[in-house]
């Protein structure tokens, strides 16, 4: 089969391979990478893996990692993944046995199918950062920052994003003064895998961690850089380098409720903000913003009455809305476990055996981090 495989290559023209491999699964190009130097060249080449992501992208391909719970890792896989559209299981990936060890696994946010995050390692000083793509199983470890955030006396604020004009990872690291000060802003560059400090910027209060990434712009939840109580959507733009903001949409309260935000996703290709009513977290709303930077565009998708007694998580890159329930097992007891409510047709997914999960990031079926220098295998 191998001699027959290479003998395709030789006859096969490579704008054929290239169709053709483009739209296979990322584990099955893998494979396919393996057959002969130019098919490997091929897979590796930066047009490819964009226009693969691309094509699985429109196919509405997409999946949940679950990230195991420190307490429960001893017995159970550090990360499983669910097809976003069905649900069920599709691998369990082991990393290396460092991370698998570590107890203090930070989720710092994903982009197109990688998850960057950090460790915190009693024997460092200052936590050490990953991109992952689970799906092909590739890890990158980052160079060191010029500053650390492991202390008391600092805190720091990260975010991913693609710089589509130069098919470029790139991740920003805001860090904080607790007594004051001006924060510091460091952007690190996959394809020359450092770190270039960011100066003269006016750098808001990012108040959540949780990011997402469209576009090459990062956008955190935050209070706004001219005061005031009302939140508003911080960005930063990794091609201009420059920080912006965005409101929310006008009438997300009610006149019987409040709600305040869960999340901030990006669900097919557009910004999506997921509230929960202060009142009953059970009732939940989801907005859409339908044309990019423009507030007026902000359109409000569902009323949603959870089931369950859970809270509300997140939204997948399809749209369903994630948030845990509890479960009564055969002898009464009582699970906590994440489910999946398609607001499309009104169904709900439990996904089974997730109560000892901590952390749960939705992503795409993406061939980054392939060939990447000081990448190893996961």
């Amino acid at each position: 089969m191998a001699c027959a495989n290479v003998a395709l290559s030789r006859h096969l023209p490579p704008e054929i391979a290239f169709d053709i491999l483009s739209r296979l699964p990322a584990k099955t190009v893998m494979r396919f990478s393996c057959v002969c130097k130019e098919w490997h060249a091929l897979v590796c080449d930066s047009s490819f893996v964009t226009t693969h992501l691309k094509r699985s992208s429109g196919t509405g391909g997409g999946y949940m990692a679950l990230i195991a719970d420190t307490d429960y890792r001893a017995d159970r896989k550090f990360c499983t993944l669910l097809c976003e559209k069905t649900c069920t299981k599709q691998a369990k990936v082991e990393p290396p046995p460092f991370l698998w060890e570590s107890r203090n696994f930070v989720n710092l946010g994903s982009c197109n199918g990688l998850i960057c995050f950090k460790i915190y390692a009693r024997t460092e000083e200052c936590p050490t950062l990953y991109m992952w793509n689970p799906i092909i199983g590739i890890l990158k470890p980052l160079p060191p920052s010029f500053f650390c955030d492991s202390d008391l006396d600092t805190i720091a604020t990260l975010g991913i994003a693609f710089h589509a004009s130069t098919s470029d990872y790139k991740v920003v690291k805001i860090t904080y003064y607790h007594r004051g000060g001006t924060p510091e802003v460091e952007i690190y560059s996959l394809s020359t895998d450092s770190w270039k400090r960011i100066s003269g910027a006016t750098v808001p209060r990012v108040g959540r961690s949780e990011s997402a990434s469209l576009d090459g712009i990062i956008h955190w939840l935050n209070t706004p850089l001219k005061g005031g109580r009302e939140m508003v959507i911080t960005t930063f733009d990794v091609d201009e380098e420059l920080f912006g903001e965005m409101a929310l949409p006008i009438n997300y309260d009610e006149a019987d409720a409040r709600y305040s935000i869960e999340s901030i996703a990006v669900v097919e290709e557009c910004l999506t903000l997921l509230f929960a009513s202060l009142n009953d977290r059970r009732h939940c709303t989801v907005w859409m913003m339908k044309e990019y930077g423009v507030e007026a565009s902000w359109t409000k998708l569902y009323n949603i009455c959870l089931q369950g007694g859970g809270e509300p998580y997140g939204l997948s890159v399809n749209g369903k809305v994630l948030h845990t329930a509890e479960r009564r097992d055969a002898t009464s007891k009582i699970t906590e476990e994440y489910v999946a409510y398609d607001p499309e047709n009104s169904t709900y997914t439990h996904l089974a055996g997730t109560a000892f999960y901590s952390d749960i990031v939705t992503i795409k079926e993406s061939l980054g981090l392939l060939d990447c220098k000081g990448c190893v295998s996961s």
